[in-house]
């Protein structure tokens, strides 16, 4: 069985339900009851299970719920804390899964040993329990069911960042300036750099949405914003295979001797293929994550069926999640 995050989702997924938004927006009920029934299948797989045509049963286990922050937070799991509840000004609990915003557990602890761990799962982070939750599952640490989607995680938020950043380096450093070039703005730079951006996506038969780059789509129109790449998570990718491609080029003719070390420490070391030592220091990990999310397979084997009669497949837990 592959990755459902590869090829194509008819094939790769099983449907349950489509419903349109507009009905979604008249009855807040709809998704809690559909979730229930849902639960309720997955009660019956697991208690009675599947039996095939030779007699064998099929049990399934399930082993958790990943999706993006708005469907499982808020939809599926309807967390009264979460990420939102982040407080600027007051310490305010904004995580699921632990204590961390209180003044005792501070969510910005990156420490070897954070306080906030000694608060994992202390409680559950809902008033009412969530349909999903009436699957069988955990009877501690309920929260764990609701997955973070490594793709969301990564196209969606740690690789934007790294995407934005990267271009705006590029851009300081004058590695989009060429000679002739009469504007060194910020904004004709990153004119420039989208023109190489669609020429390299020209040449590799890639199609992208992303019209420009501009501080404002680039989400940096002051001094004081961290900048972060938009569009879709295909585009994501793409930008940063470019940007693989074009730091090679920049430490094959350097602006600067001391930019060498800065442009390895940034180089993608190839996406998608074998990381290079010389290359790609911080921003490896990305696509060696890509890379074994779409070849791992969620069913590692089968095993053989045992003297009751019954088979089960064993799913890798990170493969999946």
């Amino acid at each position: 069985m592959g990755h459902n995050g590869k090829g194509n989702s008819l094939f790769s997924r099983y449907l349950v339900a489509c419903i349109p938004k507009k009905v979604l927006s008249q009855n807040d009920a709809i998704v809690p009851t559909l979730l229930t029934e849902v639960a309720q299948n997955l009660q019956a797989l697991f208690f009675n299970g599947i039996q095939d045509r030779d007699g064998v049963t099929y049990r399934a286990a399930f082993i958790g719920c990943k999706g993006d922050f708005e469907f499982l937070q808020l939809d599926a799991g309807s967390f009264d804390r979460t990420y939102l509840n982040e407080g600027r000004v007051r310490h305010r609990q904004m995580c699921p899964e632990c204590w961390a915003g209180l003044a005792e557990y501070p969510s910005t602890d990156m420490s070897d040993r954070p306080k906030w761990v000694d608060s994992l799962y202390k409680d559950d982070p809902w008033s009412a329990e969530p349909p999903l939750n009436l699957a069988p599952y955990a009877s501690s640490r309920k929260a764990s069911l609701y997955k973070r989607d490594c793709f969301h995680m990564l196209k969606y938020g740690f690789a934007r960042d790294l995407c934005g950043s990267v271009l705006f380096l590029l851009s300081w450093l004058c590695y989009f300036d060429y000679e002739g070039v009469q504007s060194k703005s910020i904004d004709n730079r990153l004119d420039r750099a989208h023109s190489l951006f669609s020429m390299w996506c020209m040449a590799e038969s890639k199609c992208s949405t992303i019209k420009r780059f501009t501080p404002s789509n680039l989400h940096r129109k002051n001094a004081g914003q961290f900048p972060w790449l938009g569009g879709k998570g295909s585009d994501t990718v793409l930008v940063m295979m470019f940007l693989d491609f074009f730091v090679l080029q920049c430490l094959q003719s350097l602006r600067h001797p001391s930019h060498q070390v800065v442009l390895q420490d940034v180089g993608f070391g190839q996406l998608y293929q074998q990381p290079r030592e010389s290359v790609g220091v911080s921003l490896d990990g990305p696509g060696v994550a890509f890379n074994y999310l779409h070849a791992e397979p969620a069913a590692k084997r089968r095993e053989p069926v045992d003297d009751r009669g019954e088979g089960r497949a064993v799913f890798d837990y990170e493969a999946v999640f």
